[in-house]
């Protein structure tokens, strides 16, 4: 979690008490067959869509409680 982040959180906490929704938007992707993928990618992709969210959340997760109202927008495609 960057030191930024934790500022904003913070100043959330300070300010509101509270937060009502989370949009988290941030991804990683590519246009490679599985077989191809190499792993130095792989590891950016997972360290973005999964570690990058759970890290947000673990964070954030005090706040959002304190809302009684969570929301996750994921982008769907198809």
């Amino acid at each position: 979690m960057s030191k930024m982040s934790k500022n904003v959180f913070s100043y959330i906490d300070e300010n509101f008490n509270t937060l009502d929704v989370l949009v988290n938007n941030a991804r990683c992707e590519t246009i490679v067959h599985a077989i191809n993928l190499d792993l130095k990618v792989w590891n950016r992709i997972f360290d973005v869509n999964l570690k990058g969210a759970w890290a947000i959340l673990n964070q954030i997760l005090v706040l959002l409680f304190k809302s009684n109202l969570i929301f996750r927008l994921k982008k769907m495609l198809v």
